[in-house]
């Protein structure tokens, strides 16, 4: 997945009210409890921790979680379904867990445990990773640096506004090719796609699923951003869309375009300049 065609890559201020109130505090508002051993169940969240500069916290984290590299002394408590033993023995008072990787059978074992809390974040578009990242911030008493990252892509987002009289692109994203999964109109990848300045097709869901090559075809997407190798879209099917006919179809690190972690700014501008480019040339 290194081989691709372009890389990856408010404030509130609580005010003195005499001397019994407490201190200011910038960013944010002060946690009912202050967390020093957390554990991720989550790659993205993981990345997310470290995109809030809270990595020394980590006590635990998942076979898969790969980013950044630096944490890979981190204890595995996760391989794919976690170890509620070991979670238990390395003593977390703060366990993050991901609503779409997780069971509800194993949320309720974490859920039904005593000694740490059990935070769940469920991201499904920029919204809402705005919201997990405020979250996060307030947890893990980061709450200037979330306010930055937040800004960051506010200001991504607004250098993505296309010219009212460029044309809008149609958007596919895909993370296999045979058969074709497909990322929902109502997904996070989806709503990246919008604020890129593109027009999200694809099946009326919120997740990848399966999707028929009938369906692509009909659909006829300008461009088709995917995270498996670009050989493997080959053949007819391909080639009788727009996207396939005008070379179109651009690879994307897998864990940039799959995740909901921290290359969100980076991913909004990189699919913004393949969407311009497009849009210019129509």
């Amino acid at each position: 997945m290194e081989n691709m065609k372009w890389a990856s890559p408010l404030l509130a201020f609580a005010l003195l009210a005499g001397c019994t109130a407490p201190p200011p505090q910038v960013g944010g508002q002060i946690p009912d409890k202050v967390y020093g051993r957390v554990i991720s169940l989550s790659p993205s969240i993981t990345e997310l921790v470290a995109l809030l500069n809270a990595t020394n916290l980590l006590v635990g984290r998942t076979s898969v979680d790969t980013r950044p590299s630096y944490i890979k002394g981190v204890t595995i408590v996760a391989n794919p379904t976690p170890d509620i033993e070991m979670i238990v023995k390395l003593q977390p008072d703060l366990v993050l867990v991901e609503e779409n990787l997780i069971n509800p059978a194993e949320l309720e074992k974490l859920q039904s445990q005593k000694g740490f809390d059990v935070v769940v974040l469920d991201i499904d578009s920029i919204q809402d990773w705005e919201d997990s990242v405020t979250k996060l911030g307030v947890l893990l008493q980061a709450h200037s640096r979330a306010s930055e990252v937040i800004d960051r892509v506010h200001q991504a987002r607004a250098n993505a506004i296309l010219p009212k009289s460029t044309y809008r692109p149609k958007v596919m994203v895909a993370m296999s090719a045979s058969p074709p999964w497909v990322a929902g109109t109502g997904s996070y990848q989806a709503d990246v796609v919008r604020a890129a300045g593109g027009e999200p097709v694809g099946p009326p869901t919120d997740r990848f699923v399966a999707f028929s090559p009938e369906s692509i075809i009909k659909l006829n997407p300008d461009i088709i951003f995917v995270s498996a190798d670009v050989s493997k879209f080959s053949g007819p099917e391909w080639e009788a869309i727009r996207a396939g006919k005008d070379g179109e179809i651009i690879q994307v690190n897998e864990d940039t375009l799959l995740r909901t972690g921290a290359d969100l700014e980076q991913l909004i501008a990189a699919m913004s300049k393949e969407i311009r480019r497009v849009g210019s040339n129509r």
